[in-house]
């Protein structure tokens, strides 16, 4: 029975490593040369992006819970980014933290081409609230953009700095700074 249990537990591990293996996909990525994000960026692209901000943060931000959340789950868009209207919206990748006493939101939306950014940047902005996080108030909030990519950060005045400055050297250029204090 013992020896039964073992090659069981074996098989079940090797089926594991198996379906969690990586895939690597050729390169064929949608920036314009300097790492920055192009406009009709995919999810990948964007949580790379992501993945490249926070490895330059190093330990100032928390490891994020790092997803693309679903257009359909809009109650959820709402909470992380107050936008109650979806349809001038691409996609939206949350880095935020995951259940963490630690007050600290990320993030990104990627907006539809032509749709109006700075209406739906002031939207985020008269939307969010600084106490949304569990148990915990954001000192700060920064709403910024670069093309049809905007970027929401609450956390720390000091992770809201680093990571709105990480943004900017990672896309080149940003527009707007919105910005909301305690």
């Amino acid at each position: 029975m013992k020896k039964f249990i073992a090659v069981l537990l074996v098989v079940t591990l090797l089926i594991g490593t198996v379906g969690c293996g990586r895939n690597e996909e050729p390169n064929n990525n949608n920036n314009n040369g300097n790492g920055t994000v192009g406009s009709d960026a995919s999810s990948k692209e964007l949580m790379d992006l992501v993945s490249r901000m926070y490895e330059n943060l190093g330990d100032l931000v928390p490891f994020p819970l790092l997803e693309e959340i679903p257009l359909s789950q809009s109650e959820r868009i709402e909470t992380l980014t107050g936008l109650t209207d979806l349809s001038d919206v691409e996609m939206v990748i949350n880095g935020g933290a995951a259940m963490s006493a630690i007050p600290y939101l990320f993030a990104l939306v990627q907006i539809k081409e032509g749709a109006d950014v700075d209406a739906i940047m002031d939207k985020m902005a008269s939307s969010i609230d600084l106490g949304q996080l569990i148990c915990v108030f954001a000192e700060a909030a920064v709403i910024t953009n670069s093309g049809n990519l905007i970027m929401l950060v609450m956390g720390t005045q000091e992770q809201v700095d680093g990571v709105f400055e990480e943004f900017r050297s990672q896309m080149g250029t940003t527009g707007r700074k919105l910005e909301k204090a305690l």
